[in-house]
């Protein structure tokens, strides 16, 4: 999939564009998240409360016209394990003082809310990133993608 997307944003020489990309299949038979992050890095919230940033496996689509090379990794994505996906729209924002919101806001969110939905954690993540930013209207894109293992 990521090869073929890669294909695409690189057929027209003329156009520079690129795409960070995380596409993950999670297998509940064996809790195994097996993951390909192209220039793209993703939190997890660990049971224990430890977090774990895990990413780029590979480059951003779009970069490379010789084709993709990102690595397909593995890892134990156990009950009560909280995946964040963010784009840089999130990660950028900046206050009055110039201070970026980063990953250290959005861990320190998932541990105080953790038992929160899904959902939930979405719309906090991007009110929160809001009510910190210095821009009246987000300059870039604001997404956020939270994946829970409850079952």
């Amino acid at each position: 999939v990521l090869r073929e997307l890669n294909r695409h944003l690189t057929n027209d020489a003329h156009v520079h564009r690129f795409v960070t990309m995380f596409l993950a299949r999670f297998n509940p038979a064996n809790s195994m998240l097996e993951y390909c992050a192209a220039g793209h890095q993703s939190l997890i919230l660990k049971p224990n409360g430890e977090i774990e940033i895990i990413g780029p496996t590979g480059p951003p689509l779009g970069v490379m016209q010789d084709g993709l090379d990102c690595t397909v990794e593995k890892l134990p994505f156990e009950k009560g394990s909280i995946l964040v996906e963010l784009t840089d729209g999130i990660l950028e924002v900046k206050n009055q003082e110039g201070e970026m919101f980063g990953n250290d806001h959005v861990i320190e969110l998932l541990k105080q809310h953790s038992h929160h939905t899904s959902q939930e954690l979405v719309d906090l993540i991007i009110n929160t990133a809001l009510d910190f930013s210095n821009e009246p209207v987000p300059i870039d894109d604001m997404t956020v993608v939270v994946l829970k293992h409850t079952k």
